[in-house]
């Protein structure tokens, strides 16, 4: 079974205030949420997760692949949505996610058979011709959520994935990722948590410098 381990993790900020100490916790499969108020250090914890922002101390696997030291292994077992998700603005919505599959060893064909599929599970199957550079906010979350599910990776961490989408459509999403968690590991930084719990998510918080898993 897919493990996510923390060992001793210390993160401090890029000034080096530190945001998270001495966080041992190892997680498996399901639904997580992770919570705490704004500048708390959920978006650093994600990034740490990927090797994007230094360890002060500890260590972080997944299934004992290091981010750092095994970059390539845990970045085919791994995927990261930004809370801030960006494209290649003239390419559309199929277009983006075929050439991100590709990416992942996917031939083409199927590839392109993927994307449709995922573009209709998001709700922008009428979009999906559509230059990204035109989608709103909200869509494009939409897309970063199809583009971090597709790969069907071990770990999927998404950071506030919901952002600019309505309610009905945050409450569909939410749906969604309930149902690709039963899998493999997602960790989603949120603050709708009451939607995360009824979907039967475990809660990571991150308070006063301290990290704990509430519930799993």
């Amino acid at each position: 079974m897919t493990v996510l381990e923390f060992t001793e993790v210390a993160v401090n900020t890029r000034a080096g205030t530190r945001l998270i100490s001495n966080f041992t916790e190892a997680m498996r499969c399901g639904l997580t949420a992770l919570i705490g108020r704004n500048g708390a250090g959920k978006s650093t914890l994600l990034r740490s997760i990927f090797g994007l922002h230094p360890l002060a101390n500890g260590t972080i696997l997944l299934d004992g692949i290091d981010p750092i030291h095994a970059r390539r292994a845990f970045c085919a077992n791994a995927i990261f949505q930004p809370q801030n998700f960006s494209t290649y603005p003239e390419m559309s919505g199929g277009e983006f996610l075929a050439y991100f599959s590709e990416l992942r060893g996917i031939p083409g064909k199927q590839a392109k058979t993927r994307s449709v599929e995922w573009l209709r599970r998001v709700g922008l199957e009428m979009d999906a011709s559509r230059p990204t550079g035109q989608y709103s906010q909200g869509m494009l979350q939409r897309l970063g959520l199809a583009y971090a599910l597709q790969a069907n990776a071990k770990l999927c961490v998404l950071d506030e994935p919901f952002a600019g989408i309505d309610p009905s459509g945050r409450a569909a999403m939410s749906d969604l990722v309930a149902v690709e968690a039963r899998e493999r590991i997602v960790l989603i930084a949120t603050h709708h948590l009451d939607e995360m719990i009824e979907r039967g998510a475990g809660v990571l918080e991150i308070e006063s410098g301290g990290a704990r898993l509430l519930r799993a």
